[in-house]
């Protein structure tokens, strides 16, 4: 039974580290995406033939802002896991220290920023895909004599 345990400890550890690698990288190419769109949008807008007008204008300027919104969570999601790396090393290090005083705060802490962190990524990912329906709608209707 301790050969299982030990086992699990070990599938944990493994899958644990999988999680947080995957974690990483669909924040770095959401973040990526997102510093794509902008330098697209701003670019575009840059060209004089370019003239949206009315509601066009108005999905166009807010899916700029809403990929603002996610490019700024996405950097908070990173700020938010360097904080939790940071609080579970000073952990780590008063356990081999002996010292119990401070590791149920810095525990609450790892509990805080792992929650922050998971909220964070889902509003990155949440805002990302709304600026996505929002250019969208916006190219739909400012491109619609060419697509259709």
């Amino acid at each position: 039974m301790n050969s299982n345990k030990i086992n699990s400890d070990d599938r944990f550890v493994r899958w644990h580290s999988v999680l947080r690698e995957h974690l990483s990288f669909l924040n770095n190419l959401i973040l990526t995406f997102c510093v794509g769109t902008i330098g697209f949008i701003l670019t575009l807008l840059n060209n004089a033939n370019f003239q949206p007008i009315g509601c066009e204008k108005i999905f166009l300027t807010s899916g700029l802002i809403i990929v603002f919104l996610s490019l700024i969570s996405g950097f908070a999601v990173s700020f938010s896991r360097l904080n939790d790396f940071r609080t579970t090393v000073r952990k780590i290090k008063n356990e081999l220290k002996n010292n119990s005083d401070d590791i149920e705060n810095l525990r609450s802490l790892m509990n805080m920023y792992k929650g922050t962190t998971w909220n964070l990524f889902y509003c990155q990912v949440s805002l990302f895909c709304l600026s996505t329906i929002s250019f969208l709608i916006a190219f739909l209707m400012i491109f619609k004599d060419k697509l259709f």
